[in-house]
Formats: C-alpha cells, structure tokens, sequence
C-alpha cells in the first residue's frame, strides 16, 4: 500500500467514526498506536507517561465526536495531537523547564532491532556511525530527521507534525543535512533509509 493509498484509507475510516461506527475507533487505535507509542517515547521515555497521553487522545476524540471535522492525514494528525500533549503535561507537572518547547528539548534516535536487522552486514556500522553523528545533531533537527527518513514523512506532514511552518520544515532538514555533511565530509543522504532523498 502507498502513501496515498493510507491517506485515503484513514480518511474513510475517519469519516466512519465521525458518523458513528463504533468499530471505526478501535481500527483506527489498532492500526496507529504503535506509532504514536514509538514517537511519543523518543520525546519522552516513560512507558506510562506516553501510554496516557495516548488514552488521552483517545478520550477526547470520543467525548468530541460530534465537533470534529474531516481529517485527510489521520496519522500526521494523531502524532501532533500526541507530541501537544505531551509537551502540554510536561509544562503542567513542572519537570520539563523548557521556556520553548519547539526549541529545547532532546529526541531519541535509538533505531529500532527490526530496523538494525534488516540492514546487510555490511551497512551495520555505516548505520551506526551515521545514528552517532544524528545523536549530535539539536533535538528538533533529529526529530525532523527521524519523521522524513525514518517514517518517510512529507515536509507537509512534518510541518503538522511539529508544529512549525512548511519552510521551516524544510530548513529542518536542510541545516540537518549540512551539519552531517560538515561532519561527514560526504553526502550522507546516500547512506540513509529513505525513498525521498531525491527531494532533497
């Protein structure tokens, strides 16, 4: 299934739910809580702070079910929800002193062993050495990273992910790139995993 296949699918199953499918919503959990667990973990490693968040955003999709509009990215949608409420519960409890959160914060690039064990044996430390030279890279330069190569996200998608407009997505990614290329001294977009490394 392509990208766009996935859209319009979730658009149908939103709209489902919207109209009072009562298994709409459990496909919909199904089929998006483990990227919105994976996501909301690398913002913040606390199992069950990030599984409360999640049934957060459950809970308000159920008790505003009759005040929510048409939504043609779910999933983009879902982990923006998620990445706000996380930062929101962060601030409440007073244990995260970030004066903005779009600007200080850290992000975990831990790669999945799924992903590590489809990789050849001989791209095991290029991969590596690469996720070591992102770990450097501020936390919301990794976090785009992590969405456009890693989930094959669209600069449009980022943008509503994070929170921040479609140019500066893209700068995201651009002074991101450049920082691993001073690095590096190579193009590193030739050794990530990635079908968009030609929008770059």
């Amino acid at each position: 299934m392509n990208i766009n296949d996935k859209i319009n699918g979730d658009y149908f199953l939103w709209e489902r739910f919207r109209q009072g499918d009562k298994n709409a919503l459990s496909e919909i959990y199904k089929s998006h809580y483990s990227w919105l667990f994976d996501y909301g973990m690398r913002i913040r490693n606390d199992k069950d702070f990030i599984q409360e968040r999640i049934q957060e955003i459950f809970y308000h999709l159920i008790s505003n079910i009759h005040s929510l509009g048409p939504i043609y990215n779910l999933r983009a949608y879902l982990l923006a929800s998620l990445r706000r409420k996380i930062f929101s519960e962060l601030r409440n409890r007073q244990k995260f002193q970030l004066k903005d959160t779009t600007q200080s914060y850290d992000f975990d690039f831990e790669l999945s062993h799924e992903n590590v064990m489809i990789e050849r044996e001989t791209r095991k430390k290029r991969k590596s050495d690469l996720k070591k030279l992102i770990n450097k890279l501020p936390g919301r330069e990794k976090e785009a990273v992590y969405l456009k190569f890693y989930k094959d996200m669209s600069y449009s998608e980022i943008m509503q992910v994070m929170g921040v407009s479609y140019d500066s997505s893209r700068k995201l990614i651009y002074r991101a790139i450049k920082s691993l290329r001073n690095m590096t001294g190579v193009d590193i977009t030739d050794h990530i995993p990635s079908s968009q490394n030609n929008s770059l």
